[in-house]
């Protein structure tokens, strides 16, 4: 019977917290960092969305944040490629400088780096809480090799 009730106590507490737990809404996410047309720099503007990621992954302890480069669809495509990973790894570096440990941190490959949209839209680099799966590769120490 006691089993029973610290079982029931156990999962009433769970249920509390991922209902009052703060929501991603809340904080910000998912959100994009914008750049420059051939621009690997962060902008001025990126800094509030860093400090709000990272007071998001200290009150979600359980909390990964994945982060994924896409370029618009002018240019030299290996060459943007180059240039979509750069951005997410400047961002990557930005996250750890404003607190967010490295092991937060899920560097994805989009299937397709070159995104639709506006080329003001589509040259960004995406953040937004890991899925389960995800969270598992935690962010790479330096780039991975290019595909030949």
């Amino acid at each position: 019977m006691k089993t029973l009730s610290k079982l029931t106590s156990w999962c009433f507490a769970l249920l509390v917290a991922v209902f009052l737990m703060p929501s991603v809404a809340t904080a910000g996410l998912p959100a994009d960092v914008k750049f420059e047309i051939n621009k690997s720099e962060l902008p001025a503007d990126a800094a509030a969305v860093f400090k709000e990621v990272a007071e998001f992954v200290k009150a979600n302890a359980e909390a990964k944040i994945q982060v994924s480069g896409f370029t618009d669809k002018s240019g030299d495509p290996a060459k943007n490629a180059e240039l979509a990973k750069a951005r997410a790894f400047a961002v990557r570096d930005a996250l750890k400088a404003a607190g967010v440990p490295e092991d937060k941190i899920v560097m994805v490959k989009p299937e397709d780096v070159m995104s639709v949209g506006s080329p003001e839209e589509a040259r960004r680099v995406e953040l937004s809480v890991a899925k389960p799966a995800a969270a598992a590769a935690p962010a790479a120490a330096a780039p991975a090799a290019a595909p030949a």
